[in-house]
């Protein structure tokens, strides 16, 4: 792929490696809440690219919000790429399958302060754990993620107790993920 191909051949260029840098600082740092935001950066370097390159729209036009850039590059993974990364991330996976699904905690309001809504954790968690085909269990999975990174950026996690346990265990899959986003975009531009 070159700028005569893709006109976006240089946005994806100068996102990987933004990705890159921000998976190192993941892996480098020793703060289990640093490491995943880092990590998510890359994944978000990433899904911003191809939004852009694939010229994806959310409802009407309009432009799509993160959830939708975050499934439209997990789903360029193949069923066997979906796989291996799920293989790798199974015990987390049996981790977030076996306790309360994630809650939205941007939903919450002045009178139920410390709980959020769990339809989209739920349904995501129903998926992960069902049968579905790999790449719909990876985006269920991404979706986890992406409530997880939601709550810490809305100031909705301590650091301590479950979501002390919620971050690290989600440590791995985000940097399977966004590792695997950034070898998939190289691939790409190499092509």
């Amino acid at each position: 792929m070159d700028d005569q191909v893709n006109p976006c051949f240089n946005l994806l260029s100068f996102q990987a490696i933004i990705a890159q840098r921000w998976l190192k600082r993941g892996e480098e740092s020793a703060d289990s809440f640093a490491s995943y935001f880092f990590s998510f950066s890359a994944l978000n370097a990433l899904y911003f690219a191809w939004a852009q390159a694939d010229q994806i729209s959310g409802f009407n036009g309009s432009h799509p919000g993160d959830l939708m850039q975050v499934e439209h590059l997990v789903r360029k993974f193949t069923s066997d790429e979906a796989q291996e990364i799920l293989a790798v991330v199974q015990p987390q996976i049996e981790f977030f399958s076996s306790r309360k699904p994630i809650q939205r905690m941007d939903k919450r309001t002045c009178n139920n302060f410390d709980r959020g809504k769990d339809k989209e954790g739920r349904a995501a968690q129903k998926t992960l754990m069902a049968g579905d085909p790999p790449v719909e269990r990876l985006v269920a999975l991404t979706k986890i993620q992406y409530l997880i990174r939601s709550n810490l950026v809305h100031g909705s996690k301590a650091e301590d107790g479950d979501d002390l346990a919620v971050v690290r265990q989600a440590l791995v899959p985000i940097r399977e993920i966004a590792t695997r986003a950034l070898r998939l975009t190289e691939n790409q531009l190499e092509s």
